[in-house]
């Protein structure tokens, strides 16, 4: 683990030089997280989608002009993912039951690779983005695996999570005075974290993030 997480340094260390960013900040998001499921031996079924589970994510960020309004722009993030479930769950056949909610959560170190296109040449700069997500787990919290949830909503039966996961990102932001900028996004897996014969899951996430550029207040100094 440790080897992988200094392994996603370095590389975002290499990827900066070769960028000869100039700029880098930090950042900080809120997140809407939820997973899917989809059994691929009953297609007819379809994708079923948990509930949201408020979640954070932390990081920094390096990018540079590659040409014109275009951008090139990586993240490094501590990001939570996950999702939240009401249940019901009691004896069946009678009316003994009680009801609660627990909430699952994986922890990731992510890296992403984003393309920016800046739609205006003004102070405050509207944009747009896109991209590619790797996720690193690092750690759950799954409550559902745990009694009595897990009889009824038994993930351990899954086996282990994918260490890694990748997904695709979309987004719209705002940058305002080179200072701070404001992006809302859609990240969603396209390689899943549970993979077997009879089910697929994939994380979701919509978020809300703010970045500040510690290069452009240093370099006002």
């Amino acid at each position: 683990m440790k080897f992988a997480f200094l392994t996603l340094i370095n590389l975002v260390a290499i990827v900066a030089i070769a960028q000869k960013e100039h700029d880098f900040g930090i950042l900080v998001r809120g997140n809407l997280a939820t997973q899917t499921t989809y059994d691929p031996s009953k297609p007819e079924d379809g994708t079923f989608q948990w509930n949201n589970l408020s979640t954070f994510g932390i990081g920094a960020y390096a990018s540079r002009e590659i040409k014109g309004a275009f951008n090139l722009c990586t993240k490094l993030m501590y990001l939570q993912k996950g999702f939240r479930e009401f249940a019901d769950y009691g004896i069946v056949g009678t009316p003994i039951f009680e009801k609660g909610t627990f909430q699952n959560t994986f922890n990731y170190i992510s890296i992403d690779l984003l393309g920016k296109f800046y739609l205006s040449k003004k102070s405050n700069r509207p944009y747009a983005y896109a991209g590619l997500q790797g996720s690193f787990l690092i750690s759950t919290k799954i409550e559902s695996d745990i009694y009595p949830n897990n009889e009824f909503y038994p993930l351990s039966e899954y086996g282990d999570y994918n260490f890694n996961s990748n997904s695709w990102i979309l987004g719209l932001g705002l940058d305002i005075n080179r200072i701070l900028s404001i992006d809302a996004e859609v990240n969603r897996d396209f390689t899943p974290v549970v993979k077997k014969d009879d089910l697929l899951i994939k994380n979701w996430l919509w978020s809300l993030s703010m970045q500040v550029s510690l290069y452009n207040i240093l370099k006002k100094k």
